[in-house]
């Protein structure tokens, strides 16, 4: 703010961001891998995530955070009525199994 009547003061505790996701971690791989296999024509890439995250409280504890969601209802995020298809729950609850059974074999 180009303005020196202005004065802006931050109020309470911010973070430092942590790492970038290496597209190269096997655990980056593996999401990619799975994703694709619900989503077969999507391009798996990070991304910047504005907002706040459980995942500040894991960066002291991990080389690598993974932020994602295989919900894909965006009007119900975050608004008035604040909700997400049954359907697409349903898929996102799948993509979840499939991740988590999957992993490490």
């Amino acid at each position: 703010i180009n303005n020196d009547s202005i004065k802006i003061t931050p109020i309470g505790k911010g973070n430092e961001p942590k790492q970038v996701a290496n597209v190269d971690d096997p655990t980056f791989k593996y999401i990619q891998k799975t994703i694709s296999a619900f989503h077969q024509n999507i391009i798996v890439a990070p991304y910047l995530v504005l907002g706040a995250t459980d995942a500040r409280y894991f960066g002291n504890i991990t080389s690598q955070i993974f932020r994602f969601s295989p919900f894909t209802d965006p009007e119900g995020f975050h608004g008035v009525n604040e909700r997400i298809k049954i359907s697409e729950y349903k898929k996102g609850i799948s993509f979840y199994y499939e991740l988590i059974k999957n992993y490490k074999n």
